[in-house]
């Protein structure tokens, strides 16, 4: 888990949306695996295939790259950590803010689409 979240800061970085989606997705794969649990890598599996469609534009903003990998690195932390109660705490901020970003890119792209009309 760490690699991956050292890969996503390297392309970071480096502003590599390509490498920042890679590295992400393999953060939530080796994360899901951890888990153990065979049910929730397959729900959330698909369900990370549609985000992952969102995340190209809005994790490249730049206002919200540099958040997204401090929140990622803090969600390493406290697994590395092993406190549970902060895990949930940090994953749940990072959705919340992920969530907020899409939506502001989806009504971007929304007011566009009118204003084009």
């Amino acid at each position: 888990l760490a690699d991956t979240v050292k890969r996503l800061l390297i392309h970071g970085k480096k502003k590599s949306q390509k490498g920042v989606l890679s590295a992400k997705a393999d953060f939530y794969s080796v994360l899901f695996a951890g888990a153990h649990n065979g049910l929730i890598h397959e729900i959330l599996g698909g369900l990370m295939s549609r985000v992952n469609m969102l995340r190209g534009t809005s994790l490249m903003r730049p206002d919200r790259l540099p958040r997204s990998l401090e929140e990622i690195s803090d969600l390493l932390v406290h697994i590395q950590q092993r406190d549970a109660e902060g895990a949930r705490k940090a994953s749940l901020k990072h959705v919340l803010l992920a969530e907020r970003a899409a939506l502001d890119v989806l009504s971007e792209q929304s007011a566009n689409q009118i204003s084009n009309a």
